[in-house]
């Protein structure tokens, strides 16, 4: 009885353990990952990774102020159906000093407005934070 016990606690332990190991990826990783998303236009799993207090949200100097989760979403499918991305890459990546829970990175965007032929290349600024699930995201800029 006790040997079945200690397999059980041991098997939720090994199925736990990945988990507990995304969930505190190295922040180089979380912007890889970001970039990958924002590349793809996946505005659903974007806004997935919000942090719990919001976020807030400004997109070529335009202030939306702080959005749930279902609102950005749709704030930045608008962004995406409206320009063709050409690249994506995550540039700069640094925690704040002294905070060990904040940081911030920023995304190189290369992108056609629609029906346009030339790119354009944009900023997009994020700042983070250090929540129980990982990093999650408290702020968006899309400079242009």
């Amino acid at each position: 009885m006790r040997r079945a016990s200690l397999l059980a606690v041991a098997a939720v332990l090994l199925v736990a353990a990945p988990v507990t190991a995304q969930d505190h990826r190295p922040l180089g990783d979380v912007l890889d990952n970001l970039a990958a998303l924002w590349a793809s236009g996946d505005a659903a799993a974007i806004a997935d990774l919000t942090s719990t207090s919001g976020i807030d949200v400004e997109i070529a100097g335009s202030f939306m102020g702080s959005l749930s989760g279902r609102k950005l979403a749709a704030a930045l499918r608008r962004v995406f159906e409206d320009r063709v991305t050409v690249s994506v890459e995550s540039k700069m990546t640094s925690a704040v000093k002294g905070v060990e829970d904040r940081a911030f990175g920023e995304l190189a965007w290369v992108l056609r407005p629609g029906g346009a032929s030339v790119s354009e290349r944009t900023t997009v600024f994020l700042a983070l934070v250090h929540e129980p699930a990982g990093w999650r995201l408290t702020q968006i800029r899309i400079l242009e």
